[in-house]
């Protein structure tokens, strides 16, 4: 069966069928290596994603070189949340097999099939976005997007602190205590966060079910973690929810505590408890040895740096553009 893409390129392609996970682990590999990429594809991640192909918005696409696997593009549909639903455009194309026009190709048919299901959708009075991620340091598949439409909306960044100088003074806000967690305290921090999240783009409620999953795992650190009290009232007004993925440390190259949740609620916003969460979370980092602090922010400013984080001596380890395609009536 011939494919669409088969007259526009040099490739024989077919869609992605199970047996062709691990090819498509093997360029993932190549890809990601040779772009230093901020995310990472597991075999198991993509076995997960096979067993949800009849989510796919129109089907998937691999090219073959002879019986090598040298280019792929996967639309893979979410499930609605808030009643939206979303495509995600995954794909690329052997370091080896780039500048001929196939990434450019393989794009233009994914977005003809995502845009064929947004409207297949609209018509039953769904709505749907068309999303693609891709790496801030990534200028050429950033040109490409721009040029087909996909405009960058928000900006996803792990950043990183070394703790090898002085951990900065922070004041404590007035009317504030700092309190290491307690599973005293668990449910109200709960609360606290599904709160203070409550106006965050495409935030949803935390349940305690996995709530009470996050603290099981085994990279949590509650004994690293502080909570923010009204002095006044003891009800928590901010949170910072501490863990350590041990199992990275040896391919980063140093030890790294990690900053889970960080959340403030709306009343005590532009006070300084942020800054005296992470404050206290880096002391914690420090006197358990840890070489580096990091977290991950997520804002829909797409450039520059953030306080307060930038002010606290953090710096970006990777940025990820999260890009969205531009409603054009198609």
């Amino acid at each position: 069966m011939t494919h669409a893409l088969d007259s526009v390129t040099s490739l024989r392609w077919r869609a992605v069928q199970p047996g062709d996970v691990p090819a498509v682990a093997e360029l993932l590999t190549a890809i990601e290596l040779h772009d230093d990429a901020a995310e990472r594809h597991s075999l198991d991640e993509l076995d997960v994603n096979m067993s949800s192909v009849e989510r796919t918005a129109a089907g998937t696409a691999i090219g073959f070189e002879g019986g090598t696997a040298v280019a792929f593009g996967w639309n893979l549909l979410s499930e609605a949340r808030d009643g939206i639903e979303q495509v995600f455009l995954s794909g690329g194309v052997h370091p080896s097999w780039r500048q001929l026009g196939i990434g450019r190709r393989l794009l233009a048919w994914q977005l003809e099939q995502a845009r064929a299901h947004v409207q297949s959708r609209r018509e039953a009075g769904a709505q749907c976005l068309v999303v693609a991620h891709c790496d801030e340091k990534s200028t050429g598949r950033r040109g490409l997007y721009r040029r087909v439409g996909l405009v960058p909306v928000r900006r996803h960044l792990d950043l990183y602190r070394p703790l090898s100088g002085d951990v900065p003074d922070v004041p404590l806000p007035a009317g504030v205590d700092l309190v290491p967690w307690s599973d005293e305290l668990c449910e109200a921090v709960r609360l606290a966060h599904n709160d203070a999240f409550s106006d965050v783009w495409r935030a949803r409620e935390v349940t305690q079910e996995e709530w009470a999953a996050s603290h099981a795992r085994e990279a949590a650190r509650p004994q690293w973690s502080w909570v923010a009290l009204d002095r006044a009232s003891g009800e928590v007004v901010g949170y910072a929810i501490n863990s350590a993925s041990t199992e990275e440390w040896a391919a980063q190259g140093f030890s790294q505590g990690w900053t889970d949740r960080l959340g403030v609620r709306r009343p005590w916003r532009g006070r300084g408890v942020a800054r005296a969460l992470l404050v206290s979370s880096m002391r914690s980092f420090a006197a358990a040895g840890l070489q580096a602090a990091g977290l991950g922010v997520d804002t829909d400013r797409v450039s520059g740096p953030l306080q307060p984080y930038d002010e606290l001596g953090y710096t970006v380890a990777d940025s990820v553009l999260r890009h969205e395609l531009v409603d054009d009536g198609r």
